[in-house]
């Protein structure tokens, strides 16, 4: 899985350097795009591979999970153009938090 080359060797190193202790010493905060939002781009990662790579890897982390957006550009035409897009301009709507609840551990 594409998204897993990236966090889960991550988490691993955390892991690792943390040996004994429960945490490396310092706030670690980890983050990924988990929820479709506004201009509704899929995910790279599903909530529940997320939180759980997160919570079997290294529990100690903060973790940040968000929405996707849809923001980019071909040329400054298209920058513009996508910045007052509709779907993004309309921001977060309340199924947006209810499917992240949903799938909240």
């Amino acid at each position: 899985v594409g998204w897993g080359r990236c966090i889960i060797p991550c988490l691993e190193r955390l892991r690792a350097w943390a040996g004994d202790r429960e945490s490396v010493g310092f706030p670690v905060w980890v983050n990924a795009d988990v929820w479709r939002g506004p201009g509704e781009q899929k995910p790279k990662i599903s909530p529940s591979d997320f939180f759980a790579a997160c919570f079997d890897l290294y529990p100690a982390a903060t973790l940040s999970p968000g929405w996707t957006v849809w923001l980019r550009f071909e040329s400054a035409g298209d920058a513009a153009s996508r910045l007052l897009d509709p779907t993004i301009l309309q921001g977060y709507s309340q199924q947006h938090v209810d499917d992240a609840l949903r799938t909240l551990p």
